[in-house]
């Protein structure tokens, strides 16, 4: 069961992605912070207490997978979730090799973001 007050990173170089998943995770009084990009979001995580990073694998630059390892050895209490629109058999191996968490193939649900973050906290 995730904390009271729970603080999420949305990891996306998409600023409508943010803004959805914005809007969805307040109604549930889940605060979201946006990071468009790789150095951004290690900024976010070395200043700001942060319950779970869901990170998009495309980045601009950089790829999702490569944060997500760099978070798991830098900031080893936060949660990470990758999520992309790669097939879901291939977006599991990625996950796996780069040690999310949890991993949602897009297009994924609210309810199912709930569910990662749930089962991760």
């Amino acid at each position: 069961m995730r904390p009271r007050s729970t603080s999420v990173l949305i990891v996306d170089d998409d600023p409508m992605q943010f803004s959805i998943l914005h809007r969805l995770l307040s109604k549930r009084s889940i605060s979201a912070i946006s990071a468009p990009d790789h150095e951004t979001a290690l900024s976010v995580l070395g200043s700001t207490l942060v319950h779970a990073a869901v990170v998009d694998f495309h980045l601009a630059g950089s790829s999702g997978a490569t944060l997500i390892a760099e978070v798991r050895r830098r900031f080893a209490d936060v949660q990470t979730v990758l999520v992309s629109g790669t097939g879901a058999e291939e977006l599991a191996q990625i996950a796996r090799r780069c040690d999310a968490h949890a991993w949602l193939e897009k297009p994924f649900g609210i309810e199912d973001l709930m569910v990662a973050i749930d089962l991760i906290g």
